[in-house]
């Protein structure tokens, strides 16, 4: 694991960076970054702007493509993840900027940017209109806008029990702010007015139960979903038993649909 700035030592946001660097080498994920990579097509000299930045690895793989004239720029609302950003990028010598700020009112100028860009974000975002005009203002007249994020309605799990199955997966959904959000881009980008829509979809599949269990609690979701009433106590466990079996047993399946949305501004 990659070291943790002194900053960055609170165990909830520990436990967060350690599931990124996880997410990170499932081969689904990778899969999503070359596809949005491709997409935007970074050329050099263009400033990019990466909401919701994280440890800032993507940006990090950005920099290169836009130098030596580009300019990489990550923002994130946890000051802790972005001094653990800034230690990466230190390490790593390269020339990007890291500052905390508010999807909903960034820090900087009209048209400040060739690109805009967010990353599972939007999920976790209560008022997603306001978000995408703001990602709106700062990029230029015929910049590009993307946006990434899965859709937990199509969140499948192949287990015995389909009626706890069925509880838990809409709970976990419904207990985000914005859980299905990956099937509601592409009708935010068109309500903004953004021009030349492309829409990519990719299927995070998981077939390994360890790998997993490396960057899921599977068990905080089951144990959330009991604590909210929505399946009992002997639910719960026999259902996370049934998972680990299936597991143990070479036939575990989980799947989620994520969506990339891009578009230009006008």
């Amino acid at each position: 694991m990659k070291g943790f700035s002194m900053q960055s030592r609170d165990p909830a946001l520990i436990e967060f960076i350690e599931f990124l660097d996880g997410a990170r080498l499932v081969s689904s994920v990778q899969e999503q970054k070359r596809i949005t990579a491709e997409m935007l097509a970074l050329q050099s000299g263009e400033k990019v702007l990466d909401i919701g930045c994280g440890t800032g690895d993507d940006l990090c793989d950005m920099a290169p493509l836009v130098a030596p004239a580009g300019r990489c720029v990550g923002v994130d609302l946890k000051e802790g993840m972005i001094e653990e950003a800034r230690t990466r990028a230190r390490q790593k010598r390269l020339p990007v900027e890291f500052l905390q700020a508010d999807i909903y009112t960034l820090p900087f100028a009209d048209q400040t940017f060739d690109v805009a860009r967010a990353e599972r974000v939007f999920e976790h975002l209560q008022r997603p209109v306001q978000a995408l005009q703001e990602m709106i203002r700062v990029t230029r007249s015929g910049g590009r806008i993307l946006v990434a994020s899965p859709d937990m309605d199509t969140n499948l799990i192949d287990h015995p029990n389909r009626q706890i199955t069925r509880k838990i997966q809409h709970f976990e959904c419904d207990r985000r702010p914005n859980g299905s959000a990956g099937h509601k881009l592409y009708g935010l980008f068109w309500d903004a007015g953004l021009t030349d829509l492309q829409v990519r979809a990719v299927v995070h599949t998981t077939l390994d139960y360890k790998e997993m269990l490396s960057f899921l609690d599977i068990r905080e979701r089951v144990e959330a979903a009991q604590k909210a009433g929505v399946i009992t106590i002997d639910e719960a466990q026999i259902w996370l038993e049934q998972l680990a079996q299936a597991g143990q047993a070479g036939r575990y399946f989980m799947s989620t649909n994520h969506y990339v949305v891009y578009g230009r501004k006008p």
